[in-house]
C-alpha cells in the first residue's frame, strides 16, 4: 500500500470524525474534565450505632452549604448528644441546618433551635442529606439494639438529588 493511499485513508477518517458525536464528546471531556467514580467509592452499608455516628460526624464536617435531617425522637436525642458541637460550629460557619423530628423534649428543642431551623413532625424515619451530595439513611427502626442498627450511606449526587432531597422537601 502506497504512502499516498495511507494518507488518503487517514484524511477520510479525519473528515468523518469532524462532524461526529465522538468528537463532540471528546471536546466536552477536554473542556470540562472527566471524573471516574466507582460504585464502591460512593456507597456503603454501616452496621452499629457507633459506626453510623462516626460516618455522620465525618460527612457533617464536610458540609459547606446545608444539612437536612429527618429523624425520630430517639434519633434527635442521638443527634443532640453526639453531634451538637459539630453542628454548632458548622452553623457559625454559615451552613444552613434543617431538622425535622418529633420535638417532644423541650431542652433539646431549645438547644437545637439556636443552630438549626426546626420543624415538629411525626417520625418518618432517619435520613440526613448533606450539601445535596451525601445521604445517610437508616435501614432499621431505632428500637433495635445499637449493635444491630443498619444504615445506607451514599455519596451519589444522583441518588441524593433525585430521591432524598425531594423527599425531605416534600415533608418540610
Amino acid at each position: 500500500v502506497s504512502m499516498k493511499r495511507k494518507y488518503e485513508d487517514m484524511a477520510e477518517r479525519v473528515d468523518k470524525l469532524k462532524g461526529s458525536k465522538i468528537l463532540e464528546d471528546m471536546e466536552n471531556i477536554y473542556k470540562e474534565g472527566l471524573s471516574l467514580v466507582t460504585p464502591t467509592e460512593m456507597t456503603g452499608t454501616l452496621k452499629g450505632s457507633l459506626i453510623i455516628n462516626r460516618q455522620l460526624q465525618s460527612i457533617f464536617k464536610e458540609a459547606r452549604q446545608n444539612i437536612e435531617i429527618m429523624t425520630t425522637e430517639k434519633g434527635l436525642q442521638d443527634i443532640h448528644s453526639n453531634h451538637f458541637r459539630t453542628l454548632k460550629k458548622l452553623s457559625k460557619r454559615g451552613v444552613k441546618i434543617k431538622i425535622m423530628a418529633p420535638l417532644k423534649n423541650e431542652e433539646i428543642r431549645k438547644s437545637l433551635s439556636e443552630i438549626a431551623e426546626l420543624r415538629d413532625s411525626p417520625a418518618l424515619g432517619r435520613v440526613a442529606v448533606i450539601d445535596g451530595e451525601h445521604m445517610l439513611m437508616a435501614l432499621t427502626d431505632d428500637k433495635v439494639h445499637e449493635t444491630q442498627d443498619l444504615a445506607l450511606w451514599t455519596n451519589s449526587k444522583h441518588a441524593v438529588q433525585s430521591m432524598a432531597g425531594p423527599l425531605f422537601s416534600q415533608y418540610w
